[in-house]
């Protein structure tokens, strides 16, 4: 589950990140995704990502949840 502090965030916000995660969860198999690529694509901070969630597979779960 994600981190209070996502849940806090303006649905905008979550949206964004969620978008980005989406974009690099369908370029590479799940193993080779980077946390990088989306920090990056999201304009959040390395260090926010880690504020919201625990691990990229804790991103996997949350992206699901709002995907489907």
């Amino acid at each position: 589950m994600p981190k209070e502090t996502f849940v806090k965030l303006p649905e905008e916000k979550k949206d964004k990140i969620i978008k980005a995660a989406k974009k690099e969860f369908a370029r590479v198999p799940f193993e080779q995704t980077s946390i990088k690529n989306i920090v990056e694509d999201a304009d959040i901070a390395r260090g926010s990502f880690y504020q919201y969630f625990e691990s990229k597979e804790d991103l996997l779960r949350v992206y699901f949840k709002y995907t489907f």
